[in-house]
This record gives structure tokens, C-alpha cells and sequence, in this order.
């Protein structure tokens, strides 16, 4: 059968561009960014040279095309550089996946070890960012939204600092608590980026936001639809998938009358061991119900085998309502 168009949901082939291309010399439409806008924001090195030269703030840190390259001295002069703690990651990685933090300087060389082996497993690659580590700062995100003739607009923001083993697992909309000025510093910043690298499509400007100082710093950018992309669908109104489609088709659309209407919260329901750990599990989901009144986000039922293949969340329970103490209470 003949296919016209390609989405490839929020899985790793979603930020590949090599995969992009592949499609695209197929004669396909790929609904998302473009492999250039992947390239230039997709790795976490090449994404704060371009926040950098778009006077988005950063954390003081490093990008290190090779990590591999330097010695133990090297290592310890570039953490104290930095300044203790520093968070070291994989420039390709996300999720928390290929990620230390280094509080002691005994710990420089296991974390870049640990770092780098995980690094070259997981993405073939040994490029490396380090970055001074805010150990309460929130986790903040603003949605953008690049139409057909490369205009970036914001589609407000989310807060995602509830996390669990480096994963998120509750996402709200929009992030409560954020002084307007700073929110609008947050959305500007944003569109900012988005249009430095000619963004098109959805994607996702992360930031760690320090509450204490009302500072916030560019953190990466997520060039695909996200997870938690349902609150922000329940605030807008909009259909962002249909949206990505529209624009993928050439479709001139103008996201600037849209609007923020209640508060919304996404949790994710995932297979995991009940010891305390919360680390992933595996099994067969022997009773599945789902409840009313509430969007529910999934592809599993009763019967169904949880294997170790694939990621292991396996729902997401969605609500909105007029305001946030609402919406808990859902």
C-alpha cells in the first residue's frame, strides 16, 4: 500500500535524523521537524551552542565532543571549573538514561566511566555534557509549535519536576507558582530558539527553573512531540497531532489567539516493582479497568504481557478542570 505520511509518536525514532532522511529520499512526508532542526538541537552539545548564540541562559558547563579523551587531571580540573555538584550526561541521552552527578571529587572518574560506557551502548557516541547541577531546581518546559512557513509560537508551558528514578511521572499544565514576568521571559525565550534554528513542527524547550532566585536555564530541547503533550492538549483545546499534521501538509496555521483555560495534570501508569525500588518490572496484567470521566491515554488490557522491550509505561490518566486544586481533586 502506498504511504504518504510518516508520524513516529514520541519513541526513539522520533528524534532520529538519519531516519528522517530516509523517509524523505523514500518520497515521504515525515511529520515532524526537519533533520537539519534535529541535528542542530536534538544532541545536547549542539543544542547550547545554538541556545548560546540565541542569548538563551545556561548553566555554566561544557560540551565534550570526546569524552573519552580526557585523563583523570583533565576530568577534575573541568569539575572544579564548573563548580561541584555537576550533572554529567550523554549529549544523545534523555530520560536519565546515561546521566551521573558528581558531588565529590572522588567520584569524578566512576561517573565518567559509568557516563561514556553507557553513552557508546545506548547511542554510539561519546559526546559528553557537564553542567553545574541544581539539586532543587524545578523542571519547567514550554511547548512550541513552528507552523508550515517557520513562525514559532508557545503553547505555554509545564511543570514536570515530579520524577521518579529520572522519569517523570506527573506532568502538569501549566506550571504553577511562576511569576508572569518570568513566564513570559520563559515563552520569549522559547519562540527565541525555535525560530534561531528555523524550527518547524512540535517540540519541547526544557528549563531548570530556580525558584529561590527566579532564574531559569535552557536545558535541552525535545525536537518531537512529548509524553505529557495531553495537558497541554487539555488547556489549548487543540489536537496536537493534528496540528502536526496540518502543518506537515504545508498548511499555513497561526497559533497566536490561542488561549489557557484551567489547569490539567497527566500520571503515568507504569510497571514497576512494588519494593520499594520503583525500578521497571515485567509480568502479565491479570485485571484492567479504566476509570470514568477522566481521559485515559493507552494501549494495554487485561491479559497482556509486560515484556522488558519496550518502555514500561503502560497508561497515562489525564484530568483538567477550572484550577489546579480542581483538577487534583479529580
Amino acid at each position: 500500500e502506498k504511504v504518504d505520511a510518516i508520524h513516529p509518536g514520541y519513541g526513539f525514532l522520533s528524534e532520529n535524523s538519519a531516519f528522517v532522511r530516509r523517509v524523505e529520499k523514500a518520497g515521504i512526508t515525515f511529520i515532524g521537524p526537519s533533520a537539519d532542526a534535529m541535528d542542530r538541537m536534538g544532541e545536547k552539545t549542539s543544542a547550547r551552542a545554538e541556545a548560546r548564540a540565541a542569548s538563551v541562559p545556561l548553566l555554566p558547563g561544557e560540551e565534550l565532543e570526546d569524552g573519552a579523551v580526557l585523563d583523570s587531571t583533565a576530568r577534575r580540573q573541568l569539575v572544579e571549573k564548573i563548580g561541584m555538584p555537576v550533572v554529567l550526561k550523554a549529549s544523545a541521552g534523555g530520560g536519565g538514561k546515561a546521566q551521573a552527578i558528581i558531588e565529590d571529587i572522588s567520584e569524578i572518574d566512576a561517573a565518567f566511566d559509568k557516563v561514556l560506557r553507557e553513552a557508546e551502548r545506548l547511542y554510539r557516541s561519546r559526546s559528553l555534557v557537564a553542567e553545574r547541577y541544581l539539586a532543587k531546581a524545578r523542571h519547567i518546559e514550554v511547548q512550541v509549535l513552528g507552523n508550515a512557513a517557520g513562525k514559532n509560537f508557545s503553547l505555554f508551558d509545564r511543570d514536570c519536576s515530579a520524577q521518579r528514578n529520572n522519569q517523570k511521572i506527573i506532568e502538569e499544565a501549566p506550571a504553577p507558582g511562576v511569576p508572569d514576568k518570568i513566564r513570559a521571559e520563559l515563552h520569549a525565550s522559547a519562540i527565541r530558539l525555535a525560530n534561531h534554528v528555523g524550527y518547524s513542527n512540535a517540540g519541547t524547550m526544557e528549563y531548570l527553573y530556580d525558584s529561590h532566585r527566579q532564574e531559569f536555564y535552557f536545558l535541552e530541547m525535545n525536537t518531537r512531540l512529548q509524553v505529557e503533550h495531553t495537558v497541554t492538549e487539555m488547556i489549548t483545546g487543540l489536537d496536537l497531532v493534528r496540528e502536526q499534521i496540518l502543518i506537515a501538509q504545508g498548511a499555513i496555521t497561526d497559533y497566536s489567539a490561542v488561549t489557557c483555560t484551567g489547569h490539567s495534570l497527566q500520571a503515568r501508569v507504569c510497571a514497576e516493582k512494588s519494593d520499594g525500588t520503583w525500578q521497571p518490572s515485567t509480568g502479565e496484567i491479570l485485571q484492567y479497568s479504566e476509570p470514568a470521566l477522566v481521559r485515559i491515554d493507552s494501549g494495554v488490557a487485561a491479559g497482556q504481557k509486560i515484556s522488558g522491550k519496550y518502555d514500561n509505561m503502560i497508561a497515562k490518566v489525564i484530568v483538567h478542570a477550572p484550577d489546579r486544586e480542581a483538577a487534583m481533586d479529580q
